[in-house]
């Protein structure tokens, strides 16, 4: 699949961000889920995944488990890191 991003622009974005367009984007929306994790116990995970972009649950579920090295449930099972407000 083409990347919609014409080649230049992705090697521009590369070198000023260090990182492709796809992945900052997965980053960002991951940290739209870490932003909102303490209002998660007022909706469900699918409503939390939905409201951050997710596609479907098992997505976000991956996606949860790539940055944060644990899957949701894990995470929310055990005493975490806090993510401090940005």
């Amino acid at each position: 699949m083409r990347s919609p991003v014409p080649l230049p622009k992705r090697r521009g974005f590369l070198t000023a961000v260090g990182t492709t367009p796809k992945v900052f984007s997965r980053i960002s929306r991951f940290l739209d889920v870490c932003h909102y994790l303490k209002d998660y116990q007022h909706r469900t995970l699918t409503k939390l995944c939905q409201e951050c972009g997710y596609y479907d649950q098992s997505h976000f579920i991956r996606e949860f488990r790539v940055f944060s090295g644990f899957t949701p449930t894990e995470f929310f099972a055990g005493e975490n890191v806090v993510f401090a407000d940005m």
